[in-house]
């Protein structure tokens, strides 16, 4: 074959190959330079709006109160979309453009979670300004008689005349009749909101229907409702929920051995603390004091209470409140009442296991294969196969974890290996998914384009989600080259209001000496120009405090001006505590260093070896922790069971003095306070007006409550009253359980007991 025949073959057959292989590498290449061009997109958005989370939690003082907070995140969510839009070049579009391409956001926050995402919203009648119309209001009329109980109405706008915004009737307008309503048998509906039908008509009854009487729904895009870190467990008869958090703070409520509890706070190492001394006495039984007890003890300085710290085989660090700071002091505060609330937790949910959770199976079988995007690796396309890969499963008795304790008080709850941290974020991560699937049904029934599959999260993904405040935004559905764009972007938060985190505080020494032998006293009263630069308190560039005390900060003190006034009505000025270190500041730029060494390492490691930079680590986390605000948490740590006395609403009656046979189920040094409902008082003593009692429990003095008084009408009246002592001893009488409550009168008044209700520590 000659020369110019193969040329001829290979113009003919191969080149044609080239280039059409060659359109589509540079198909390809197109492919992925537009990828990386929407990623880009999508995490600039993503951290615009963190960066606004920021900003509005550092300046806002309530921004932990769930409404401000939720006013926050939708200001958040506003600048995302605007920063899309803007990225693609369609601004003046703004959110209309971008929103049908986002499936959901997510916002993880301390102790729960928001998604906004659409949802199908029923259209609200309302008129030409907005306002919500109802059946009373002018313009409605009924159309015809109800069809299966629900009302059917029309709305005439014309009907109506204004005055500004404010409606009147028109002549001949419509009104509807409240009897014509009740006459029909559908009275309750006056009044109510209505709803627009696919026909046109109105009814106050959301329904559907084969026909176009049904109501009509549109798609909306809303920030759906607050969604807490929580999970129910039933064990022994007893049932409880648990309310969990970003860190080792929980909720607790539920019902134990017949008591119902109310408990909130964070869970440390049995092993923390290694003793607490009052006044140099150490203290055994954490159960003889109240919180309330405590926090008179450690505020004033008629007692002196001393702890002695552990933890992670550092050296001890020893507190004490007499003469000490503020912030010393709230730093006991957390110590012991955290130490308080972890010994009741070991002691009562000790044998709660994974296994326990009520209701732990998320039915995601019958929506996983038509929602979430398998990866490579996943092998079988089972629905039941992904809904394993995707949820932990707590029933499943191969699983080993899932019959081992929660609360193992041998381990360190702090430790991100724990088995209490580990099932916290089993608990939390199934909640996400089930709850992001579920957006992700609706968004792919209203969507008009390509169905949309929800990503696989890796583990490491998972960890950052689980650790920090943080957003997690979806696109899908925009053309990218051969393919359509489908992916996430995830940002973290460190400087907000909402959480503590260790690593993110910095330390200024109380007093220290400059190079030339001066010696500073540091006032914080002052400009930061008489403040020292601030550090982390492992950098070694922090100096060296003379009197062995740091002032501290969290990261958004520092970060981020905030207007404040110190008296009322004086002009608000910015408050920026200290000038930082900018190695220390920026994360990316910050090492610590310990043995000459530089490499990222744990705090408490890396101080070790310096007691008084250990102790003012640990003062400043347990301070910050102590006056976090959590939404989730009770405003009283206590149990209580009440006791009903007498059948079909009678009391036992009693005059001036009497016993009620009440029985505890807690021993009596666990009785925080006692309430008692008095029915049918009165006094036939001619001038008593005015009463005195006194109760006791087992008729034992020294376990009397001070006395009250109490007004006496000449109509029988119902008076509770509340006696609150900590019975605090060591004799067998503290230990024993009430069998009766024994009730004295001053006078000869005659009562009735309706019920008595006893408040445990």
């Amino acid at each position: 074959m000659k020369l110019q025949h193969v040329t001829i073959i290979f113009a003919i057959i191969f080149l044609p190959i080239i280039l059409i292989t060659s359109f589509y590498i540079q198909q390809q290449v197109d492919t992925l330079r537009l990828q990386e061009s929407y990623d880009s997109k999508l995490l600039d958005a993503t951290h615009d709006a963190m960066m606004a989370f920021e900003l509005n939690t550092a300046n806002e003082d309530l921004s932990a109160v769930s409404d401000s907070l939720r006013s926050i995140i939708e200001a958040s969510n506003n600048i995302f979309l605007n920063t899309l839009a803007t990225n693609m070049g369609v601004s003046n579009a703004s959110k209309s453009y971008v929103q049908p391409y986002i499936p959901a956001i997510l916002y993880t926050l301390y102790d729960g979670y928001y998604i906004y995402s659409p949802t199908n919203a029923p259209v609200v009648c309302v008129d030409k300004f907005g306002q919500t119309i109802s059946t009373d209001s002018y313009g409605v009329s009924q159309k015809g008689l109800p069809k299966n109980g629900i009302g059917f109405y029309e709305f005439n706008q014309d009907s109506i005349t204004y005055d500004g915004n404010t409606p009147t009737l028109a002549t001949g307008g419509n009104t509807v009749n409240y009897n014509d309503l009740k006459i029909n048998g559908i009275g309750e509906e006056y009044g109510q909101i209505l709803y627009q039908n696919k026909d046109g008509t109105y009814s106050t009854v959301l329904h559907s229907s084969t026909d176009n009487t049904a109501t009509l729904y549109k798609k909306s895009y809303i920030l759906k409702s607050f969604v807490p870190y929580s999970a129910t467990y039933e064990f022994d008869d007893n049932n409880v929920t648990i309310n969990y958090t970003l860190d080792n703070f929980i909720t607790i409520e539920g019902e134990i051995g017949g008591v119902y509890f109310t408990k909130s706070g964070y869970l440390i190492s049995k092993n923390s603390l290694k003793d607490i001394k009052v006044d140099g006495t150490k203290l055994g039984n954490w159960y003889d004091y109240s919180e309330k007890n405590w926090d008179t003890m450690i505020d004033g300085n008629d007692n002196n209470v001393e702890l002695t710290i552990v933890k992670e085989e550092t050296p001890d660090t020893i507190l004490a409140s007499k003469d000490a700071s503020q912030d010393v002091k709230n730093a006991i505060k957390y110590y012991i009442k955290a130490y308080m609330f972890s010994s009741w937790v070991y002691e009562n949910l000790s044998g709660v296991t994974p296994m326990n959770i009520k209701n732990s199976n998320y039915d995601l079988i019958d929506i996983s294969s038509d929602t979430i995007d398998k990866d490579e690796n996943f092998g079988k396309d089972k629905a039941t196969e992904l809904a394993d890969k995707l949820m932990h499963d707590f029933s499943d008795e191969e699983i080993e974890m899932n019959k081992q304790p929660i609360f193992d008080e041998t381990e360190d709850p702090e430790d991100a290996e724990s088995k209490f941290v580990l099932h916290k974020r089993d608990v939390v991560r199934n909640s996400i998914t089930y709850n992001l699937a579920l957006s992700v049904v609706t968004y792919t029934e209203m969507s008009k384009t390509v169905e949309y599959k929800l990503p696989i999260l890796t583990q490491e993904e998972w960890d950052k989600i689980l650790s920090n405040v943080s957003i997690l935004s979806f696109m899908q559905g925009l053309q990218c080259g051969l393919k359509i764009y489908n992916d996430y972007a995830i940002v973290s938060s460190t400087n907000n209001e909402i959480t503590v985190i260790p690593n993110e505080i910095y330390y200024v020494p109380e007093e220290y000496t400059l190079e030339d032998g001066t010696t500073i006293a540091v006032d914080m009263e002052k400009t930061v120009d008489n403040v020292p630069m601030a550090h982390r308190i492992d950098c070694p560039d922090l100096p060296a405090s003379n009197n062995n005390n740091y002032f501290s900060f969290k990261s958004k003190e520092i970060k981020y001006d905030k207007l404040f006034s110190k008296e009322a009505g004086s002009v608000y000025v910015y408050d920026h505590k200290v000038y930082t270190d900018y190695n220390c500041l920026v994360n990316s730029n910050y090492m610590s260093v310990k043995d000459g060494i530089r490499g990222n390492m744990k705090i408490l490691e890396a101080i070790s070896e310096d007691e008084n930079k250990l102790r003012a680590y640990r003062v400043a986390v347990a301070k910050e922790r102590n006056n976090l605000f959590k939404s989730v948490a009770h405003k009283e740590n206590l149990g209580y069971e009440i006791t009903n006395l007498g059948h079909g609403g009678h009391g036992e009656k009693i005059t001036q003095e009497g016993d009620i046979d009440v029985d505890s189920s807690l021993c009596i040094k666990k009785i925080l306070k006692v309430q008692i409902v008095f029915d049918k008082i009165k006094n036939e003593e001619y001038g008593v007006y005015y009463d005195n009692i006194t109760v006791s429990l087992n008729g034992d003095d020294d376990l009397a409550y001070t006395k009250q008084g109490f007004p006496i009408n000449s109509e029988e009246t119902i008076l509770t009253l509340e006696f609150a002592k900590d019975f605090i001893g060591t004799t067998p009488k503290y230990d024993k359980t009430v069998n009766k409550i024994h009730i004295k009168m001053d006078h000869a008044t005659e009562f009735e007991v309706k019920s008595v209700r006893i408040y445990y520590k």
